[in-house]
């Protein structure tokens, strides 16, 4: 986890937790506090009593917490130690859900996990090479591919693509001051 994930990654439990009223009362959850606003409550909530019994007490923020990396990721992992490009989006859209269950955005990200990484190829491809450089690679490179619409090309191609311009931004220092 980077630093910046960090800070985004407690300033969004700190609204999950806000929104939701999980407060604690001298050890305990605030009676108050919301269990059942969707499925993914109630899976955070089930995981997090389940962390609870096994150290045999109440349900702490800590369980909650982690009951949400239990939910998200299949496993719990300290926040430090989720991989910074899988495993913090995955619990970042949780949150987000947590926040706001109709969260169309989340929700799409939530049954689409590479949805996110597609994303974020895109945004670091655009700013690798100029598009005409970007197009003539992908005409060069994918047979199926359509001109002008890389952003369409499929996960795995994009990865290609951009593995592709990383390396050939290095063989040439800058692709932006080369010539074509």
């Amino acid at each position: 986890m980077t630093t910046k994930q960090e800070s985004l990654y407690w300033k969004l439990w700190w609204r999950v937790c806000h929104v939701n009223d999980w407060r604690f009362l001298k050890g305990r959850v605030a009676p108050e506090a919301q269990r059942d606003t969707s499925e993914h409550h109630v899976a955070v909530w089930r995981c997090a009593e389940t962390r609870a019994r096994e150290a045999h007490r109440s349900v702490t923020a800590d369980d909650l917490r982690h009951g949400c990396h239990l939910h998200a990721i299949g496993r719990d992992r300290p926040h430090l130690e989720l991989h910074p490009r899988t495993e913090c989006s995955r619990v970042f859209t949780l949150f987000k859900l947590l926040i706001e269950p109709t969260d169309l955005d989340a929700q799409m990200d939530w049954a689409d996990p590479d949805r996110d990484e597609t994303r974020v190829l895109i945004v670091g491809i655009k700013r690798m090479a100029p598009f005409a450089y970007i197009d003539a690679v992908c005409k060069d490179k994918f047979p199926s591919y359509t001109s002008p619409f890389y952003e369409d090309l499929e996960l795995s191609e994009l990865r290609q693509l951009r593995v592709t311009l990383e390396s050939r931004k290095r063989k040439r220092g800058s692709l932006v001051e080369q010539p074509f």
